[in-house]
């Protein structure tokens, strides 16, 4: 019978020839998938961002001022590790843009149906005034104002967009187009009386409830049309 020293000195030549017979892999120039460290032109290491899924819905801009809605279609990894991304509107418009500006990104759902309901309502949403918004929301002021009082109070100021649907209607959003009205109607001028936008790497993807003092300031410029001193009971108090 080998000895313990025996065997062990029998594995570590095992464990040295399977590691030799393994073939040296060239490193490849194509850059690596999302998430993975990778080599610029210039051999220094980059950190490849995140991808987002194909076929995600997003809200973004053309960088001349326009937004849209589209469907992500492809992806394209830069050596700085960056992504671009190829995006394409229901009328069937082509867009190659920065991930920087995509605005807001729901992911695809499995159905192919159901994506194709969501990619219409999330761009029938885009355009929406603050009165529909209100009213797809289910949402009157006398709820909202309650909702940033408890946002102050017991979220630390700080909400996403699922959160404010929760502190509303006491769920979750039924779906994504429920999540992307949240978060247009949050940046509208009646959501901005109570709660500012958070961005990170220019999205914004929280809000945050201003102060009481900041909440009567923005009351004061928001009532001064006679139109919405009508419409909003917090204009007569």
């Amino acid at each position: 019978m080998l000895s313990k020293v025996a065997l062990i000195a029998l594995a570590l030549v095992a464990t040295t020839e399977a590691f030799l017979s393994v073939p040296h892999r060239r490193r490849s120039l194509v850059p690596s998938v999302a998430g993975k460290k990778d080599k610029s032109e210039d051999g220094e290491t980059v950190q490849q961002k995140q991808q987002v899924a194909m076929g995600s819905i997003c809200e973004f801009d053309d960088s001349k001022g326009h937004e849209f809605i589209g469907k992500i279609t492809n992806c394209e990894h830069k050596a700085n590790g960056n992504n671009r991304y190829d995006l394409e509107t229901l009328e069937g418009k082509l867009f190659n843009v920065a991930e920087k500006q995509l605005h807001f990104i729901a992911p695809p759902p499995a159905n192919p149906k159901e994506h194709t309901r969501l990619f219409k309502e999330i761009d029938a949403s885009h355009m929406a005034s603050v009165a529909d918004l209100t009213k797809s929301l289910d949402l009157d002021p006398e709820v909202l104002e309650l909702a940033w009082e408890e946002s102050s109070s017991e979220l630390e100021g700080m909400l996403a967009t699922d959160t404010f649907v929760e502190l509303v209607h006491s769920r979750k959003p039924i779906d994504s187009v429920e999540a992307y009205r949240a978060w247009r109607f949050l940046m509208t001028d009646l959501g901005t009386v109570f709660f500012k936008s958070i961005k990170e790497n220019g999205r914004v993807m929280a809000f945050k409830a201003k102060t009481e003092a900041a909440v009567e300031a923005a009351k004061t410029m928001f009532c001064k049309d006679e139109k919405i001193q009508k419409q909003y009971h917090f204009c007569l108090v």
